[in-house]
């Protein structure tokens, strides 16, 4: 697969954000690294990332069973300050993320310079997801509850040089998904899974900030890796044709799954206790 990366760092002065030609520093099989900064932080490691990722998603999607339907362009900017992000944001996305975000319209990954190398990363990897998701599924049908459940399982990959391993747990999700457990706050199956975009952005529960991206990250881990995979031709059907409510029981039967659904849900439930 070709992935072509682009790194730039933009300036904010006066809360205007002014663009300027960057200057190529490094380009390698199907990436390239442009930056305005002569000494990017960081380079050398994200050289040999982009090398690694491409291959690291293609695999993980194939092993889905999906087939992928384009090759698709990805430009990176990486902001030097909290600030200039914010105002790149405003000017050309919805998003509201302090962080980072992926633009399906402009094509593109946008984030900042924390210094922290971790955060760099984990943003990087997170948001790559949601564009490299796009390269097998070639519209937005994806539930949202399974495109940032996907995103959180790149987000704490395991990173040394050009080696990345996925399926590792994210401690925070974990410890939050206990606090629902024991306190009866996990939702059904399908209540985030059934959500559209603007409900599941829009969610907040009354009491366990971010329960949805939590349980999101709890349920793509387990259709994805529990019971060495069998719940996968579920996940693929559901990728593939969306969610809506009432449906998920037929999507089920339709993947070809043998086990009944109450007894899948029962597996889910019982998941959630051994995390």
């Amino acid at each position: 697969m070709s992935l072509r990366l682009f790194v730039c760092i933009g300036l904010l002065t006066s809360n205007l954000f002014f663009s300027s030609p960057c200057r190529a520093l490094a380009q390698g099989s199907g990436w390239e690294i442009e930056t305005f900064d002569s000494k990017p932080e960081n380079l050398e490691m994200l050289k040999v990332l982009l090398e690694a990722a491409p291959r690291k998603y293609d695999q993980f999607f194939e092993t889905l069973g999906l087939l992928k339907t384009q090759d698709r362009k990805i430009v990176l900017k990486i902001f030097p300050t909290k600030e200039s992000f914010k105002g790149y944001q405003q000017k050309n996305s919805q998003s509201k993320s302090d962080h980072a975000y992926f633009s399906l319209f402009n094509s593109e990954v946008v984030t900042w310079n924390s210094k922290n190398q971790d955060d760099l990363i984990g943003n990087l990897m997170h948001e790559l997801t949601h564009d490299r998701v796009r390269t097998f599924i070639s519209d937005e049908r994806i539930p949202r509850c399974i495109d940032e459940g996907l995103a959180e399982i790149f987000e704490v990959a395991h990173i040394s040089g050009s080696n990345i391993s996925v399926g590792g747990v994210s401690e925070s999700w974990r410890d939050l998904m206990k606090k629902a457990v024991g306190s009866s706050d996990v939702k059904p199956f399908g209540f985030f899974l059934e959500m559209t975009p603007r409900e599941f952005i829009s969610y907040r529960h009354p009491t366990i900030d971010h329960l949805q991206i939590a349980q999101c990250w709890a349920q793509s881990q387990f259709l994805y890796y529990c019971r060495s995979g069998e719940f996968r031709p579920f996940l693929k059907l559901m990728m593939e044709e969306g969610v809506k409510p009432g449906v998920l029981p037929d999507l089920y039967k339709k993947s070809k799954m043998t086990m009944p659904y109450s007894e899948m849900e029962e597996q889910w439930a019982l998941f959630l206790k051994q995390l």
